[in-house]
């Protein structure tokens, strides 16, 4: 079958619903931007928080409306946030997948089924993921540093635990110190998100090129 339209010479579109590599790539890409746009609204929205809470602590007339305004906002950060890592992981799951039905297989050390499945799994998600990663980008003939994998997965797990603990911590704040704190964990949790989202954008591309000679969304260094 000869290269479709609008794919990079070379590829060739796939049949079924599932769409190409190539193309889930696309969208992760967009999806993982998004993911980092969300975050980076959050980190407005907390570093905005600490200084209306701190401004409330001191006694500054008229700052109870703007922790209120912070507080409706924090909420609203956090579903975005929430709904576009949703999306965005639901996106890498599919392009991992198909990467790993495109390589050779006795490339590979895990069967396409289990680069998914090591993402859903508890426990086994928390070390295998990485492992799954290096193998599809090993096939592929993707040059990926270890130092970008371990930071992509630091910053990940970092990012899992820190948003959902800085909620948490402020929903079950007392005073005013202790929702300085949560601020303070959930604006590091999204920092962390933040970079954890490039760094996939980083992998989502080398792995990209390595299969098809093209970057989903352009050339990258």
């Amino acid at each position: 079958m000869g290269a479709s339209p609008g794919l990079p010479a070379g590829r060739t579109r796939t049949s079924g619903h599932l769409l190409s590599s190539w193309q889930w790539a696309h969208v992760t890409c967009w999806l993982l931007a998004l993911a980092a746009a969300t975050s980076l609204y959050a980190v407005v929205v907390e570093g905005w928080g600490q200084l209306t809470i701190d401004a409330y602590a001191r006694h500054v007339p008229g700052m109870a409306i703007p922790v209120h305004t912070y507080v409706k906002h924090q909420a609203l950060a956090a579903m975005l946030g929430a709904l576009s890592v949703v999306a965005s992981g639901g996106s890498w799951l599919l392009w991992q997948y198909r990467v790993a039905r495109e390589v050779p297989r006795d490339a590979l050390r895990f069967g396409p089924p289990w680069h998914v499945a090591a993402w859903l799994i508890p426990v086994v998600a928390l070390v295998a993921p990485p492992l799954t990663v290096a193998d599809v980008a090993r096939a592929s003939g993707a040059i990926v540093p270890r130092g970008v994998l371990a930071a992509w997965w630091a910053c990940w797990i970092g990012a899992c635990l820190a948003c959902p603990l800085g909620l948490n911590l402020a929903d079950q704040a007392a005073d005013t110190d202790a929702a300085l704190f949560a601020a303070r964990v959930s604006l590091t949790g999204h920092l962390l998100l933040i970079a954890a989202a490039a760094l996939a954008w980083n992998l989502v591309q080398r792995i990209s090129r390595a299969l098809g000679g093209a970057s989903p969304q352009g050339s990258a260094a």
